[in-house]
């Protein structure tokens, strides 16, 4: 398994991918994509998790890996790319059903999906959305999501309007909660 590091000018937190280099297919198998506010937490994860850096030397697999990056930057640069649908297109295959086991979880992923940037949805309206009044559940699916950012859970917000958490943190005072406040300003949502 390998990893891909990058920060995205204006956003305050580094991005992680975890993937595997599909060389017969040349595609990336994404498995996680993971936010850190300091490029040392990097190191130490790729070392906990035995990660191995990009293989530069493989053109084809650095050049997925940069057209994912520049979407990204695209995206935090103002021009709010459909990470999901961009994604799609390039050579890429999203793991998600590892985590998304229960046709209930998938159909949380299935509607967050369709939430674009600069919107936002609540846990009450996911729920209204899926026939379920389970909202906690909801709220789990979304705190289990591999990879943020392109499975836009950071856009779910609680009936109330407040933030809520982000990442599987839900203190309004971690950095976590501040991330998602500042990913969606960036994105022009209304708060």
């Amino acid at each position: 398994m390998s990893y891909y590091h990058f920060k995205p000018p204006g956003l305050q937190a580094h991005i992680f991918l975890k993937y595997d280099y599909q060389n017969s297919t040349k595609t990336i198998l994404l498995h996680e994509l993971i936010m850190f506010k300091d490029k040392n937490e990097i190191v130490k994860i790729s070392k906990v998790k035995e990660l191995k850096p990009t293989d530069t030397s493989n053109m084809a697999e650095q050049e997925i890996l940069e057209k994912i990056e520049r979407l990204f930057v695209d995206h935090f640069s103002g021009k709010l790319v459909d990470l999901f649908a961009e994604i799609q297109k390039l050579n890429v295959e999203l793991d998600v059903k590892s985590k998304y086991k229960s046709e209930f979880a998938y159909n949380v992923l299935e509607f967050l999906i369709k939430v674009k940037p600069g919107e936002t949805t609540s846990y009450y309206e996911i729920g209204s959305q899926i026939g379920s009044k389970a909202y906690r559940a909801i709220g789990n699916a979304c705190r289990s999501n591999p990879i943020p950012l392109i499975v836009p859970c950071h856009r779910v917000l609680k009936r109330n309007g407040e933030i809520g958490g982000f990442m599987g943190k839900n203190s309004d005072n971690e950095w976590e909660t501040n991330l998602k406040k500042e990913i969606l300003m960036l994105e022009k949502a209304k708060l």
